[in-house]
């Protein structure tokens, strides 16, 4: 699966279709892999673009000085 290297993340994302863009954004406790049965109908009429955001699923990043830093309470 590709990724999109930024500076201090990388981003795991899938694409299909041709058309308008349409960017699926998963929640939170999970993955791109929750649009898995929306995707192919979507990209009949969308390029459809559906990423992990960082921290999720195959996407990573760097910790942040407030949460890696933060005492516990």
């Amino acid at each position: 699966m590709p990724a999109l290297e930024l500076p201090g993340a990388t981003l795991n994302y899938r694409t299909a279709g041709d058309g308008p863009p349409l960017v699926l954004v998963h929640g939170s406790a999970t993955d791109l892999t929750t649009w898995d049965g929306v995707i192919d109908e979507l990209a009949r009429d969308h390029r459809v673009i559906a990423y992990d955001r960082r921290g999720y699923g195959q996407s990573r990043h760097r910790p942040s000085a407030t949460t890696a830093s933060t005492p516990a309470t």
